[in-house]
Protein backbone atom coordinates (compact mmCIF):
# COMPACT_ATOMS: atom_id res chain seq x y z
CA UNK A 1 0.00 0.00 0.00
CA UNK A 2 3.04 2.52 1.13
CA UNK A 3 4.64 1.67 -2.66
CA UNK A 4 1.35 2.94 -4.22
CA UNK A 5 1.29 6.26 -2.37
CA UNK A 6 4.97 7.14 -2.89
CA UNK A 7 3.82 8.61 -6.63
CA UNK A 8 1.08 10.51 -5.33
CA UNK A 9 2.87 11.84 -2.11
CA UNK A 10 5.43 12.96 -4.72
CA UNK A 11 3.23 14.62 -6.71
CA UNK A 12 1.73 16.57 -3.63
CA UNK A 13 5.26 17.38 -2.55
CA UNK A 14 6.08 18.92 -6.12
CA UNK A 15 3.13 20.86 -6.17
CA UNK A 16 3.39 21.98 -2.62
CA UNK A 17 7.16 23.54 -3.69
CA UNK A 18 6.20 24.64 -6.98
CA UNK A 19 2.89 26.69 -4.90
CA UNK A 20 5.41 28.34 -3.06
CA UNK A 21 8.07 28.97 -5.46
CA UNK A 22 5.85 31.00 -7.29
CA UNK A 23 4.51 32.99 -4.69
CA UNK A 24 8.35 33.71 -4.03
CA UNK A 25 8.31 35.11 -7.83
CA UNK A 26 5.16 36.60 -7.98
CA UNK A 27 6.00 39.17 -5.11
CA UNK A 28 9.13 39.92 -6.48
CA UNK A 29 10.02 43.59 -8.17
CA UNK A 30 9.53 43.68 -12.15
CA UNK A 31 13.19 44.19 -12.36
CA UNK A 32 14.28 40.58 -10.52
CA UNK A 33 11.07 39.11 -12.69
CA UNK A 34 12.38 40.14 -15.51
CA UNK A 35 15.75 38.62 -14.62
CA UNK A 36 14.13 35.39 -14.24
CA UNK A 37 12.07 35.91 -17.48
CA UNK A 38 15.62 36.69 -19.11
CA UNK A 39 17.12 33.36 -17.80
CA UNK A 40 14.47 31.21 -18.79
CA UNK A 41 13.89 32.77 -22.79
CA UNK A 42 17.75 32.96 -23.05
CA UNK A 43 18.08 29.26 -22.17
CA UNK A 44 16.64 28.55 -25.42
CA UNK A 45 14.26 29.62 -28.27
CA UNK A 46 10.76 30.67 -27.31
CA UNK A 47 8.12 28.01 -26.14
CA UNK A 48 4.88 27.86 -28.42
CA UNK A 49 3.22 30.23 -25.88
CA UNK A 50 5.03 32.86 -26.25
CA UNK A 51 3.29 35.73 -28.25
CA UNK A 52 4.31 37.48 -31.50
CA UNK A 53 5.37 41.50 -31.51
CA UNK A 54 1.60 42.32 -32.53
CA UNK A 55 0.27 40.91 -29.51
CA UNK A 56 2.62 42.26 -27.05
CA UNK A 57 0.93 45.32 -25.14
CA UNK A 58 1.98 47.90 -22.97
CA UNK A 59 0.27 46.44 -19.22
CA UNK A 60 1.48 47.86 -16.07
CA UNK A 61 3.45 46.83 -13.62
CA UNK A 62 1.16 44.56 -11.76
CA UNK A 63 0.43 42.33 -14.91
CA UNK A 64 3.90 41.68 -14.85
CA UNK A 65 3.48 39.36 -11.06
CA UNK A 66 1.88 36.83 -13.38
CA UNK A 67 4.70 35.14 -14.98
CA UNK A 68 3.70 35.89 -18.54
CA UNK A 69 5.39 34.65 -21.57
CA UNK A 70 5.11 38.57 -22.50
CA UNK A 71 8.79 38.92 -23.07
CA UNK A 72 10.52 37.75 -26.72
CA UNK A 73 13.68 36.05 -26.74
CA UNK A 74 17.06 37.97 -26.10
CA UNK A 75 19.19 36.63 -29.10
CA UNK A 76 16.32 35.33 -31.61
CA UNK A 77 15.16 38.12 -33.70
CA UNK A 78 11.48 37.27 -34.78
CA UNK A 79 9.89 38.35 -38.34
CA UNK A 80 7.42 40.48 -37.07
CA UNK A 81 9.17 42.11 -34.08
CA UNK A 82 10.14 45.65 -34.66
CA UNK A 83 13.62 46.38 -34.10
CA UNK A 84 13.19 48.30 -30.88
CA UNK A 85 11.65 45.23 -28.88
CA UNK A 86 14.17 42.85 -30.41
CA UNK A 87 16.79 44.66 -28.72
CA UNK A 88 15.31 45.26 -25.53
CA UNK A 89 13.42 42.44 -24.11
CA UNK A 90 11.79 44.69 -20.89
CA UNK A 91 8.28 44.97 -20.25
CA UNK A 92 7.01 47.96 -20.43
CA UNK A 93 5.04 49.75 -17.76
CA UNK A 94 2.06 52.65 -18.25
CA UNK A 95 2.65 56.20 -17.67
CA UNK A 96 0.29 58.81 -16.31
CA UNK A 97 -0.47 61.35 -18.86
CA UNK A 98 -2.15 64.64 -18.76
CA UNK A 99 -4.67 63.65 -20.88
CA UNK A 100 -6.50 62.01 -17.75
CA UNK A 101 -4.71 64.06 -14.97
CA UNK A 102 -5.19 67.79 -13.78
CA UNK A 103 -1.96 67.38 -12.33
CA UNK A 104 1.02 65.25 -13.54
CA UNK A 105 2.33 62.36 -10.93
CA UNK A 106 5.42 60.15 -10.64
CA UNK A 107 5.74 57.21 -12.92
CA UNK A 108 6.01 54.89 -9.84
CA UNK A 109 5.68 51.53 -11.84
CA UNK A 110 8.66 52.86 -14.06
CA UNK A 111 10.79 52.86 -10.77
CA UNK A 112 10.13 49.23 -9.76
CA UNK A 113 12.12 48.32 -12.74
CA UNK A 114 15.72 48.05 -13.22
CA UNK A 115 15.95 49.34 -16.43
CA UNK A 116 13.00 51.69 -15.92
CA UNK A 117 11.38 53.38 -18.73
CA UNK A 118 12.09 51.09 -21.84
CA UNK A 119 11.05 51.04 -25.71
CA UNK A 120 7.81 50.42 -26.72
CA UNK A 121 6.38 48.72 -29.47
CA UNK A 122 6.36 50.83 -32.79
CA UNK A 123 7.81 53.98 -33.72
CA UNK A 124 4.96 56.26 -32.90
CA UNK A 125 4.05 54.79 -29.53
CA UNK A 126 7.74 55.41 -27.68
CA UNK A 127 7.77 54.43 -24.00
CA UNK A 128 10.24 56.60 -22.56
CA UNK A 129 14.10 54.71 -22.21
CA UNK A 130 16.53 55.18 -19.04
CA UNK A 131 20.21 55.82 -20.16
CA UNK A 132 21.43 53.04 -17.61
CA UNK A 133 21.24 49.09 -18.42
CA UNK A 134 21.30 47.66 -14.67
CA UNK A 135 20.81 49.00 -11.44
CA UNK A 136 24.81 50.23 -10.55
CA UNK A 137 24.69 51.81 -14.18
CA UNK A 138 27.60 50.21 -15.35
CA UNK A 139 26.18 49.51 -18.39
CA UNK A 140 24.92 52.17 -20.86
CA UNK A 141 22.72 52.09 -23.59
CA UNK A 142 24.72 52.68 -26.83
CA UNK A 143 22.96 55.51 -28.06
CA UNK A 144 23.39 57.15 -24.80
CA UNK A 145 27.15 56.71 -24.18
CA UNK A 146 27.76 59.91 -25.60
CA UNK A 147 25.21 61.29 -23.81
CA UNK A 148 25.91 64.72 -21.99
CA UNK A 149 24.43 66.96 -19.82
CA UNK A 150 25.14 70.70 -20.00
CA UNK A 151 23.65 73.92 -18.77
CA UNK A 152 19.88 74.58 -20.36
CA UNK A 153 19.19 77.96 -18.74
CA UNK A 154 19.40 79.59 -21.88
CA UNK A 155 19.83 77.83 -25.02
CA UNK A 156 22.29 78.10 -28.13
CA UNK A 157 20.01 76.50 -30.82
CA UNK A 158 22.12 75.45 -33.40
CA UNK A 159 19.48 72.88 -34.56
CA UNK A 160 16.97 75.55 -35.19
CA UNK A 161 19.27 77.00 -37.78
CA UNK A 162 18.95 72.95 -39.39
CA UNK A 163 15.46 72.96 -39.30
CA UNK A 164 15.42 75.91 -41.48
CA UNK A 165 17.97 75.09 -43.93
CA UNK A 166 15.74 71.65 -44.79
CA UNK A 167 12.52 73.30 -44.31
CA UNK A 168 12.41 76.93 -45.19
CA UNK A 169 8.92 76.79 -47.45
CA UNK A 170 6.98 79.92 -46.84
CA UNK A 171 3.75 80.40 -44.59
CA UNK A 172 5.64 79.39 -41.42
CA UNK A 173 3.26 79.10 -38.41
CA UNK A 174 4.80 80.08 -34.73
CA UNK A 175 2.88 80.02 -31.54
CA UNK A 176 4.78 81.43 -29.14
CA UNK A 177 3.00 81.15 -25.24
CA UNK A 178 4.14 84.03 -22.62
CA UNK A 179 6.18 86.07 -25.34
CA UNK A 180 6.93 89.00 -22.92
CA UNK A 181 9.20 91.05 -24.88
CA UNK A 182 8.65 89.40 -27.95
CA UNK A 183 12.53 88.46 -28.90
CA UNK A 184 11.68 84.70 -30.05
CA UNK A 185 8.71 85.54 -31.84
CA UNK A 186 10.17 87.80 -33.99
CA UNK A 187 13.35 86.03 -34.35
CA UNK A 188 11.49 82.95 -35.43
CA UNK A 189 9.69 85.05 -37.82
CA UNK A 190 13.50 86.06 -39.22
CA UNK A 191 14.64 83.11 -39.60
CA UNK A 192 11.99 82.00 -42.22
CA UNK A 193 11.85 85.51 -44.18
CA UNK A 194 12.53 85.98 -47.39
CA UNK A 195 12.58 89.46 -47.91
CA UNK A 196 14.65 90.89 -45.18
CA UNK A 197 11.83 92.44 -43.61
CA UNK A 198 12.28 91.37 -39.98
CA UNK A 199 15.03 92.27 -37.58
CA UNK A 200 16.08 91.13 -34.28
CA UNK A 201 18.01 94.40 -33.70
CA UNK A 202 15.35 96.84 -34.68
CA UNK A 203 13.05 95.14 -32.41
CA UNK A 204 14.76 95.01 -29.29
CA UNK A 205 15.93 98.40 -29.53
CA UNK A 206 11.97 99.38 -29.06
CA UNK A 207 11.60 97.03 -26.52
CA UNK A 208 14.86 95.60 -24.53
CA UNK A 209 16.40 92.27 -24.56
CA UNK A 210 15.08 89.74 -22.33
CA UNK A 211 16.72 87.32 -19.95
CA UNK A 212 18.14 84.88 -22.18
CA UNK A 213 20.59 86.30 -25.53
CA UNK A 214 18.29 86.38 -28.55
CA UNK A 215 20.62 85.61 -31.39
CA UNK A 216 20.66 88.84 -34.13
CA UNK A 217 21.75 87.09 -37.23
CA UNK A 218 20.33 84.02 -38.73
CA UNK A 219 20.81 81.68 -41.93
CA UNK A 220 17.70 82.98 -43.82
CA UNK A 221 16.02 81.54 -47.12
CA UNK A 222 17.04 82.84 -50.51
CA UNK A 223 15.55 85.82 -51.38
CA UNK A 224 11.91 84.99 -53.38
CA UNK A 225 8.46 86.31 -52.94
CA UNK A 226 5.79 83.32 -53.43
CA UNK A 227 2.97 85.19 -51.98
CA UNK A 228 2.93 83.45 -48.27
CA UNK A 229 4.81 85.08 -45.46
CA UNK A 230 5.56 83.72 -41.62
CA UNK A 231 3.05 84.13 -39.37
CA UNK A 232 3.19 84.58 -35.46
CA UNK A 233 1.06 84.59 -32.72
CA UNK A 234 2.69 86.27 -29.34
CA UNK A 235 0.70 85.70 -26.31
CA UNK A 236 1.50 87.99 -23.28
CA UNK A 237 -0.88 88.69 -20.03
CA UNK A 238 0.87 91.09 -18.58
CA UNK A 239 -0.81 94.80 -19.42
CA UNK A 240 1.99 96.69 -19.34
CA UNK A 241 4.08 94.64 -21.45
CA UNK A 242 1.76 94.06 -23.88
CA UNK A 243 0.93 98.28 -24.01
CA UNK A 244 4.64 98.32 -25.15
CA UNK A 245 5.03 95.14 -27.63
CA UNK A 246 2.05 97.06 -29.32
CA UNK A 247 3.69 100.49 -29.56
CA UNK A 248 7.11 98.58 -31.06
CA UNK A 249 5.04 97.11 -33.42
CA UNK A 250 3.14 99.95 -34.37
CA UNK A 251 6.07 101.46 -35.16
CA UNK A 252 7.83 99.10 -37.01
CA UNK A 253 5.35 97.77 -39.13
CA UNK A 254 5.17 94.63 -37.07
CA UNK A 255 1.69 93.88 -36.85
CA UNK A 256 -0.92 91.86 -38.04
CA UNK A 257 -1.06 93.60 -41.08
CA UNK A 258 2.16 93.90 -42.14
CA UNK A 259 3.45 92.36 -45.26
CA UNK A 260 5.66 90.55 -45.67
CA UNK A 261 4.45 88.01 -42.50
CA UNK A 262 2.32 89.23 -39.63
CA UNK A 263 2.82 89.46 -35.63
CA UNK A 264 -0.55 88.87 -34.02
CA UNK A 265 0.02 90.20 -30.34
CA UNK A 266 -2.88 88.85 -28.28
CA UNK A 267 -3.39 90.32 -24.50
CA UNK A 268 -4.29 86.96 -23.02
CA UNK A 269 -3.22 84.17 -20.48
CA UNK A 270 -2.98 80.45 -21.51
CA UNK A 271 -4.82 78.27 -19.21
CA UNK A 272 -5.34 74.54 -19.02
CA UNK A 273 -8.96 73.61 -20.33
CA UNK A 274 -10.87 75.88 -23.33
CA UNK A 275 -12.16 78.76 -21.52
CA UNK A 276 -15.96 79.86 -21.74
CA UNK A 277 -16.86 83.20 -23.91
CA UNK A 278 -15.99 86.22 -21.96
CA UNK A 279 -13.98 84.56 -19.00
CA UNK A 280 -11.43 85.87 -17.15
CA UNK A 281 -8.16 85.02 -14.81
CA UNK A 282 -6.33 86.96 -12.12
CA UNK A 283 -3.54 87.79 -13.51
CA UNK A 284 -0.11 89.89 -11.97
CA UNK A 285 -0.12 93.60 -12.97
CA UNK A 286 3.62 93.59 -13.54
CA UNK A 287 6.20 96.27 -14.79
CA UNK A 288 6.51 96.47 -18.18
CA UNK A 289 9.23 93.85 -19.35
CA UNK A 290 8.95 91.48 -15.74
CA UNK A 291 10.20 88.16 -16.53
CA UNK A 292 8.59 86.21 -13.58
CA UNK A 293 5.09 87.15 -13.63
CA UNK A 294 2.65 84.02 -14.11
CA UNK A 295 -0.69 82.59 -13.38
CA UNK A 296 1.14 81.09 -10.70
CA UNK A 297 3.31 83.43 -9.17
CA UNK A 298 2.12 86.36 -8.37
CA UNK A 299 5.56 88.24 -6.88
CA UNK A 300 9.31 88.65 -6.70
CA UNK A 301 10.74 88.89 -3.53
CA UNK A 302 9.00 89.82 -0.03
CA UNK A 303 5.79 91.33 -2.23
CA UNK A 304 2.67 90.56 -3.98
CA UNK A 305 1.58 92.53 -7.40
CA UNK A 306 -1.71 93.70 -7.66
CA UNK A 307 -4.25 91.18 -9.51
CA UNK A 308 -5.74 92.33 -12.71
CA UNK A 309 -8.45 90.50 -14.91
CA UNK A 310 -7.11 89.04 -18.01
CA UNK A 311 -8.64 87.13 -20.78
CA UNK A 312 -8.29 83.50 -20.71
CA UNK A 313 -7.72 81.34 -23.58
CA UNK A 314 -6.02 77.64 -24.51
CA UNK A 315 -4.13 77.15 -27.03
CA UNK A 316 -6.29 74.53 -28.87
CA UNK A 317 -8.86 77.79 -28.78
CA UNK A 318 -6.11 79.92 -30.18
CA UNK A 319 -5.16 77.57 -33.38
CA UNK A 320 -8.67 77.02 -33.91
CA UNK A 321 -9.53 80.76 -33.37
CA UNK A 322 -6.64 81.92 -36.57
CA UNK A 323 -7.64 78.81 -38.58
CA UNK A 324 -3.83 77.14 -38.63
CA UNK A 325 -3.72 74.09 -40.34
CA UNK A 326 -0.68 73.68 -38.97
CA UNK A 327 1.48 75.01 -35.94
CA UNK A 328 5.73 74.91 -37.71
CA UNK A 329 7.15 75.80 -33.43
CA UNK A 330 5.44 76.25 -30.41
CA UNK A 331 6.88 77.92 -28.24
CA UNK A 332 6.15 78.05 -24.26
CA UNK A 333 7.59 80.18 -21.51
CA UNK A 334 4.94 80.76 -18.52
CA UNK A 335 6.54 80.52 -15.37
CA UNK A 336 5.91 77.62 -13.77
CA UNK A 337 2.68 76.84 -16.20
CA UNK A 338 4.40 74.90 -19.10
CA UNK A 339 2.94 71.22 -18.12
CA UNK A 340 -0.56 72.73 -17.35
CA UNK A 341 -0.71 74.96 -20.80
CA UNK A 342 0.34 71.77 -22.79
CA UNK A 343 -2.50 69.87 -21.30
CA UNK A 344 -4.55 72.97 -23.46
CA UNK A 345 -2.81 72.16 -26.47
CA UNK A 346 -3.86 68.42 -27.14
CA UNK A 347 -5.05 68.92 -30.65
CA UNK A 348 -2.57 71.59 -31.82
CA UNK A 349 -0.04 68.84 -30.73
CA UNK A 350 -1.55 66.97 -33.56
CA UNK A 351 -0.39 69.43 -35.91
CA UNK A 352 2.76 71.13 -34.59
CA UNK A 353 6.23 70.10 -35.79
CA UNK A 354 8.45 71.64 -33.26
CA UNK A 355 7.71 72.33 -29.29
CA UNK A 356 9.89 74.29 -26.87
CA UNK A 357 9.38 74.48 -23.12
CA UNK A 358 10.90 75.40 -19.81
CA UNK A 359 10.79 73.52 -16.59
CA UNK A 360 10.92 75.07 -13.68
CA UNK A 361 10.07 72.78 -10.76
CA UNK A 362 11.74 75.20 -8.09
CA UNK A 363 8.82 77.58 -8.25
CA UNK A 364 7.02 76.58 -5.13
CA UNK A 365 3.05 76.41 -5.83
CA UNK A 366 3.50 75.93 -9.49
CA UNK A 367 2.51 73.17 -11.42
CA UNK A 368 5.53 72.14 -12.08
CA UNK A 369 6.03 71.97 -8.48
CA UNK A 370 3.71 68.95 -8.41
CA UNK A 371 4.61 67.69 -11.99
CA UNK A 372 7.73 65.35 -13.06
CA UNK A 373 9.46 66.24 -16.02
CA UNK A 374 9.29 62.13 -16.70
CA UNK A 375 5.50 62.20 -16.85
CA UNK A 376 5.59 65.40 -19.59
CA UNK A 377 8.34 63.69 -21.69
CA UNK A 378 6.10 60.52 -21.47
CA UNK A 379 3.10 62.70 -22.47
CA UNK A 380 4.89 64.12 -25.40
CA UNK A 381 6.56 61.06 -26.58
CA UNK A 382 2.35 60.16 -26.63
CA UNK A 383 2.08 62.69 -29.08
CA UNK A 384 4.99 61.53 -31.39
CA UNK A 385 7.25 63.94 -30.15
CA UNK A 386 11.20 63.04 -29.10
CA UNK A 387 12.39 65.23 -26.52
CA UNK A 388 15.88 66.63 -25.60
CA UNK A 389 17.67 68.76 -23.18
CA UNK A 390 18.98 72.18 -25.10
CA UNK A 391 21.74 72.82 -24.54
CA UNK A 392 24.45 76.19 -24.34
CA UNK A 393 26.66 74.24 -26.20
CA UNK A 394 24.11 74.11 -28.87
CA UNK A 395 23.55 70.39 -28.68
CA UNK A 396 20.89 68.34 -27.80
CA UNK A 397 20.75 65.80 -25.17
CA UNK A 398 18.17 63.11 -25.67
CA UNK A 399 15.51 62.45 -22.61
CA UNK A 400 13.29 60.12 -24.45
CA UNK A 401 16.21 57.73 -24.83
CA UNK A 402 18.73 58.24 -22.01
CA UNK A 403 16.24 59.20 -19.11
CA UNK A 404 18.27 59.51 -16.02
CA UNK A 405 17.60 60.15 -12.20
CA UNK A 406 18.81 63.24 -12.21
CA UNK A 407 17.11 64.90 -14.42
CA UNK A 408 14.28 66.25 -12.36
CA UNK A 409 16.61 68.68 -10.86
CA UNK A 410 15.51 72.07 -9.73
CA UNK A 411 16.29 75.22 -11.41
CA UNK A 412 15.43 76.79 -14.81
CA UNK A 413 16.02 74.40 -17.99
CA UNK A 414 14.99 74.30 -21.06
CA UNK A 415 13.40 71.66 -23.60
CA UNK A 416 12.81 71.28 -27.13
CA UNK A 417 10.74 68.38 -28.65
CA UNK A 418 9.78 67.50 -32.50
CA UNK A 419 7.51 65.43 -34.00
CA UNK A 420 9.24 61.90 -34.72
CA UNK A 421 9.32 61.06 -38.59
CA UNK A 422 9.29 64.89 -39.68
CA UNK A 423 11.94 66.41 -41.53
CA UNK A 424 12.46 68.33 -38.61
CA UNK A 425 13.45 65.22 -36.42
CA UNK A 426 16.59 64.81 -38.70
CA UNK A 427 17.76 67.89 -38.21
CA UNK A 428 17.81 68.01 -34.38
CA UNK A 429 19.05 64.05 -34.17
CA UNK A 430 21.96 65.43 -35.94
CA UNK A 431 23.03 67.81 -33.25
CA UNK A 432 22.19 65.00 -30.22
CA UNK A 433 25.47 63.02 -29.82
CA UNK A 434 25.15 59.50 -29.81
CA UNK A 435 22.38 59.41 -32.63
CA UNK A 436 22.47 57.26 -35.28
CA UNK A 437 22.42 60.16 -37.72
CA UNK A 438 25.31 61.96 -36.80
Amino acid sequence: MSNKLLPLATLVLGLTMGFFLARQFSGACLGTTSQILQAVVSAGKASPGVPTAAQVQQVPVSATRDVAALVLPIHEQTPDAPAALQTSPKISATVPTLANSPVLVTAAGLEQSENKPTVAATRDQVVVQNRCLNERCSKVRPRCRKHHKVSTVCPRDDWVAEMVKRDYKPGKVIVNIGCNKGGDAVAWLQRFDTQNFWSVPKWEKMTGTGFCYTQKEFWTPPRSDTGEYPQAVCVEAVPKTIKHLRFAAHELGYDANSTPGKLHIVHAAATPEPAQPGQTVAFPDADRGFETAGLETFGDGNFKWKQVQVRAVSVDQLVQEYGFPQVDALIIDTEGSDPAILRGSQQALEITRYVQFEVHRDIKGSTWANTTLLSVVQFMSDKKFDCYWAGVDGKLASLTYCWEERNEGKGMQNVACVKRGDIWWEACEKFCPGSELR
